[in-house]
Order: C-alpha cells, then sequence, then structure tokens
C-alpha cells in the first residue's frame, strides 16, 4: 500500500492533540533555543570588537557577561528542550504502540497466525516510535533548521550580500540533494525493517522452542533458517546503508563551498578594511554555524527515512480489518440463548470449513459437539466467540447478532476455555484475575469454594501470594485448567465456550476438572467440543459433526 503523507499527518495530529500543553512548551523552548544559537555569536562579536579597540575594561567585562549568560540561557534551553523531547515523546509513541497492540488483540484468528511474537515486537517498538520521530524531524529538526538558517542568512545580508547570497544557494542546493536521495530510498527503508522484523520473529520462534528443536535433533535446521534470515537482512540493509554514504558525500562537499565560501569573502573584505575583526569572527561563525542546520538535514534525513519507514508498516497493518467490529448493543444478565444459523465458513483462499451449520441453545442448556480432528469444531467455536468474522449466516447470543454487541460486554459476557491455559509472571492472585482489582481475595476464595477448589487453593505454599511463571512451568495442565475455571467463574459469563479442555488430562485430573467445570457452568448455556463421549456426558445433549456439517443430534436423558 503506499503511504499517504495526509493521512500520516493526520495520524499525527490526532495523537498531538491529547497532549496539546506539552507540545506547545516543546515548541516555545525550540524557538528560544534556535533565537539563542543566532544571538550567542552577537555577544563574543562585541567582546573581540571592544578589545581590539581598546575599550574600557568594563565594557569588556560587561560583553563577556553578556556572552556567558548567552551560553548558559542556551545550555539551559538545551536541557529543557532534551526534557520535554523525551516527555512528549513518549506519550505520543506509547498511546500509538497501545492502539497497535489493541488492534493486534482484535484481529482474527488467522491474522494473528500469521505475525510471529518477534516480528510484533519490532512493529510495536521501532515501528511505533516512527510516529513521533518522523514529524519531530520534520516539524522541529528540519523546520528549525531552516529557520536558524534563514536567521543567520539575514544577520550575514547585514555583512554582506554577496556572501549571503551564495550561502544561501549552496543550502538550498545541499537541501534539495538530500531531499532527493531521502524520497528515492524510501523503499529500500520499508524492506530493511521488514527484513529486520522476520528476523527477529524467526529468532524469538527458534528461542522458545530450543528445547523441542535439541530433542528432535534439529540444530542444523535453525542454524540454516538463522543464516537465511541474517542473508536476508544483511542484503536488505546494505541498500538502505548507501544512503547514508550518499548523504555524507553530500554533506562534505557542502561543507566545503560554505566555509570556504565565507573565509574567501571575510578575507577579501577585511583586507580591503570595510569590516572590524569582530565582524570577521561573526562571518567565520555563522558559517561554520550555517553547516549545523545542514547537518542536521543530513544526519536527520536517514532517520526520517527509517521514521517514515515505520509509519509505513504501522498503517499497513491498522488497515488490517478487524474480526469483528464493535457494536453497541448490551446482553443481559444470567444464561444466554444461543441461535446459530445457516452458517459457512472459509479460511482465505481456501476450502469451505463449515457448511450452513444451524442448530440453537436455549438460556442453560449444555450442547457437546463431538467429531474428528479437521472437522471444523474449533472453527466453529472461534465464530461464537469472535476470534474469526463470517459473511454467511447468522450468529445470534441472547436475541443479539454477535457483530452488534458491544466488545467489551462481548468478552465479559462469554467465557472461552482451551485446553491450553496462558499462565503470566505474576502470583495466582494475578494470574486468576489478570491484574483486576475487581475482585478481592475473599471473591476469590469463595469462587473456590463454590466450585469445591478450597483444597486445591491451599495446597499453594504462599496462597495467592504464590509466584507463577509464564508457561505451564509451575503447574500440571489439570492445575492450569482449575485455575482458568476459576478465573472464567469471577465474570459469572452467561455463555461457557469449552475447546477441548479435558483432553491431555490424566484420568484423575479429568475427573476434577469435570468436576469444577460442573459446578461453574451450573445455570449458564454451554457448548462444549471433544473428541470423547466420556467427556461430554454432562451435556444435555450432542451433536456429531463431519466434513464441516453436522449430521446427527443425540438426545441425552437424565444429563446433569
Amino acid at each position: 500500500m503506499k503511504n499517504d503523507p495526509v493521512k500520516s499527518f493526520t495520524l499525527f495530529r490526532r495523537y498531538a492533540k491529547l497532549h496539546e500543553k506539552p507540545i506547545l512548551v516543546l515548541t516555545t523552548v525550540y524557538i528560544v533555543s534556535t533565537a539563542l544559537l543566532v544571538l550567542a555569536p552577537q555577544t563574543l562579536r562585541v567582546f573581540i570588537d571592544s578589545v581590539h579597540d581598546s575599550s574600557p575594561l568594563m565594557a569588556q567585562v560587561l560583553a563577556i557577561a553578556l556572552y556567558l549568560a548567552a551560553m548558559l540561557a542556551q545550555a539551559m534551553m538545551a536541557a529543557l528542550l532534551d526534557y520535554q523531547l523525551v516527555s512528549v515523546g513518549q506519550r505520543i509513541t506509547d498511546n500509538y504502540r497501545r492502539d497497535v497492540m489493541s488492534h493486534y488483540l482484535s484481529l482474527s484468528a488467522q491474522h494473528l497466525s500469521g505475525f510471529r511474537s518477534g516480528e510484533m515486537l519490532t512493529r510495536l517498538g521501532e515501528d511505533t516510535q516512527g510516529l513521533f520521530t518522523y514529524y519531530y524531524i520534520l516539524f522541529y529538526k528540519l523546520a528549525g533548521s531552516v529557520l536558524a538558517l534563514a536567521a543567520i542568512l539575514a544577520v550575514l545580508c547585514t555583512r554582506s550580500l554577496l556572501l549571503c547570497a551564495v550561502l544561501a544557494a549552496v543550502s538550498i542546493l545541499s537541501i534539495l540533494g538530500f531531499r532527493i536521495i531521502q524520497t528515492r530510498d524510501i523503499p529500500k527503508s520499508v524492506r530493511r525493517a521488514k527484513a529486520s522484523a522476520e528476523f527477529n520473529g524467526l529468532i524469538k520462534e527458534l528461542l522458545d522452542n530450543s528445547p523441542s528443536l535439541r530433542a528432535l535433533g534439529a540444530e542444523n535446521y535453525a542454524e540454516s533458517r538463522t543464516q537465511a534470515a541474517m542473508r536476508k537482512r544483511f542484503h536488505e540493509s546494505l541498500p538502505a546503508g548507501f544512503i547514508y554514504a550518499n548523504l555524507w558525500s553530500a554533506a562534505t562537499i557542502m561543507q566545503s563551498l560554505v566555509v570556504g565560501s565565507g573565509l574567501l569573502i571575510a578575507a577579501l573584505m577585511w583586507d580591503s578594511h570595510s569590516i572590524t575583526l569582530g565582524t570577521v569572527y561573526l562571518i567565520y561563525t555563522y558559517s561554520a554555524l550555517i553547516i549545523s542546520p545542514l547537518q542536521d538535514f543530513r544526519n536527520h534525513m536517514g532517520k526520517l527515512q527509517a521514521a517514515k519507514a515505520g509509519i509505513t508498516r504501522t498503517q499497513d497493518f491498522l488497515n488490517i480489518p478487524l474480526a469483528v467490529q464493535s457494536g453497541g448493543s448490551s446482553l443481559g444478565s444470567g444464561a444466554l440463548g444461543l441461535s446459530i444459523k445457516d452458517l459457512s465458513f472459509a479460511y482465505e483462499n481456501g476450502p469451505e470449513v463449515l457448511s450452513r451449520v444451524s442448530f440453537s441453545a436455549r438460556a442453560g442448556e449444555r450442547i457437546g459437539i463431538m467429531g474428528e480432528t479437521g472437522c471444523g469444531k474449533s472453527t466453529l467455536l472461534s465464530l461464537i466467540a469472535r476470534l474469526n468474522s463470517f459473511d454467511s449466516g447468522m450468529i445470534t447470543l441472547g436475541g443479539f447478532d454477535i457483530r452488534e454487541i458491544e466488545q467489551r460486554d462481548f468478552r465479559e459476557k462469554v467465557a472461552y476455555c482451551t485446553q491450553r491455559v496462558q499462565l503470566i509472571h505474576g502470583t495466582l492472585r494475578d494470574n486468576i484475575t489478570l491484574f483486576s482489582e475487581t475482585y478481592t481475595d475473599d471473591e476469590i476464595e469463595e469462587a473456590a469454594a463454590l466450585l469445591g477448589l478450597s483444597g486445591w487453593l491451599r495446597e499453594f505454599p504462599g496462597g495467592l501470594d504464590t509466584h507463577l511463571e509464564m508457561g505451564e512451568a509451575n503447574l500440571s495442565s489439570g492445575e492450569a485448567q482449575l485455575l482458568a475455571i476459576v478465573r472464567l467463574f469471577l465474570k459469572q459469563p452467561g455463555l461457557v465456550l469449552l475447546d477441548e479442555i479435558s483432553s491431555n488430562l490424566d484420568a484423575a485430573a479429568e475427573k476434577r476438572v469435570l468436576t469444577a467445570l460442573k459446578a461453574m457452568c451450573e445455570g449458564r448455556t454451554v457448548i462444549a467440543i471433544a473428541h470423547k463421549a466420556e467427556s461430554l456426558s454432562w451435556m444435555d445433549s450432542i451433536l456429531h459433526m463431519k466434513d464441516g456439517a453436522l449430521f446427527r443430534q443425540e438426545e441425552k436423558e437424565g444429563s446433569i
């Protein structure tokens, strides 16, 4: 997708509006700093002329004091500028990063599977920083450099129109040259950023799976994949790296022309006795100062290019359609009725996975779905859970089309439990509440008691303060499922979706988990999928699925 600069600016402006006062302070500080940069040499010119003309000592001391005051003010403004820059930049970047992460979590399951975690780290890191970096460079560093350059040339015009004209011509040609180099090579920076993200994603994947790779004797595979990714990153980074070489070459020529022109014209004017010694210093200093804004163009054109590439990548990412657009309808409390009618689904460019599936569950009813691997059971649950979008058919929950239900309300009322429970670094309490402060310890313990898990909770040496790690290193699969059941019970959902949660458990763990599940699902609507009929023995009815279609319904008598 071609990046639209107007849309990019609209994007930045939206985040900048959240921090108008800090940005106003940053702008004011930058203007004052630029003014001091231009005025400071004037104070030293006064001192040089006062010494050369044998002015009274008091005049010389005053000139020194004026120069020191200007230097001190410039240093203070520079420190304040750095502080404001970090503060504003971090705020805008964090806002942008949060929205990118929110968009990522709202994508469909098929889109999520297309992004490695290492690649997303690059998008959430370097790419999101590009938004503020690009416009800071564009509005402040480059626009500020133009302002400083114009002020310096204006001062030089009062001393020599010829010098001013020569330096202005050199400066304009330099800026145009930098701009041509920068614009021409943006696609190279985009390709470099993409190759870097892919490399990070691969390395993260290999590190996460290193025990399995060693056990399988796949070290050669890991090494060859790493070398291939490194070669690709190198080949994409090298052309982008030449940008800096081109910019430095152009800058070296420009610097020679500016300094040479300034010294030559200053020497001619001094020789003709038309300027003072202080003015000679001023011309030389301002000629050198012109280099600083132009060097900003050189240095920041490369950064500007990388930042623009980051904006392009994040905008492309944010343009990926969400799984389900959140509506405005709200669900009531208690068990929720579910109805599915003529639901068909196929993954992008793939064969049909579900074909005209229709069934309904009354509020409080428990329905099991059986079928072989690949028959479409998990896909069906992902659609009900709004992890994927669909175009053919209808799913209603509590009388509402699920696509019209407000996102947060939907997540609160629908509990989706999978066979793999995600644990996080934190305490047992943190893992149960997901760091929410909504639930008290008493409420957690009461929930465990209602689920018959008080004894399980007491098994943890530190109780709710027991520290857990990511993955399942601290807990067995059965214990992790019990934790998930307590976590979901606290939400008081109206619909519970169970995806093969007992498939990897031994008999004792499965019995314990099913006992807790039955307690959690009491008075709630339940849709559960499994391979074995024993795992669905507590359902009210069982649907059989094959090749994406329901073909038989088995009513259960005396179900619990």
